[in-house]
């Protein structure tokens, strides 16, 4: 899978929000929204992943593996105050970079990118979504 990154810069409202909490709390909460983000782009994956047909099939491994290994983590650097996600696939699919880029012998399927690039507006809208819904809770707690 080619590395990629979604930035969400602005959001001057969010930023107030977030600047009023503490700074654990707000790192916490964008961990989260982060999260949120990444899932939109996990379900498009997981709707564009090709899945093999079993009369055709007589590879080492089960048709829907490649789907059942496409995974949505967050992440965070080491100075603990840099979040963010990642989707991608587990190393037991690893065969699914081969499906994205394909090789000499195969073509390429590209099911990553495309759902990057078509998810990236919904997964935008999740992040503020969470953020905003999570800074709301915190704020009556």
């Amino acid at each position: 899978m080619a590395d990629g990154e979604i930035s969400f810069t602005g959001g001057p409202e969010l930023l107030k929000k977030l600047e009023g909490l503490a700074d654990k709390l707000a790192v916490n909460v964008m961990a989260g929204a982060t999260y949120a983000g990444a899932k939109v782009i996990l379900a498009e994956a997981r709707k564009r992943v090709p899945i093999l047909d079993l009369e055709k099939w007589g590879g080492p491994h089960e048709p829907g593996n490649l789907l059942a290994n496409l995974k949505a983590a967050r992440t965070r650097s080491r100075d603990r105050n840099t979040v963010g996600a990642k989707v991608g696939i587990t190393p037991d699919a690893f065969y699914g970079h081969f499906i994205e880029f394909g090789t000499v012998h195969a073509a390429a399927h590209p099911f990553m990118r495309p759902a990057a690039d078509e998810g990236k507006e919904g997964a935008v809208q999740a992040l503020i979504e969470y953020a905003s819904g999570r800074i709301e809770r915190e704020a009556k707690a």
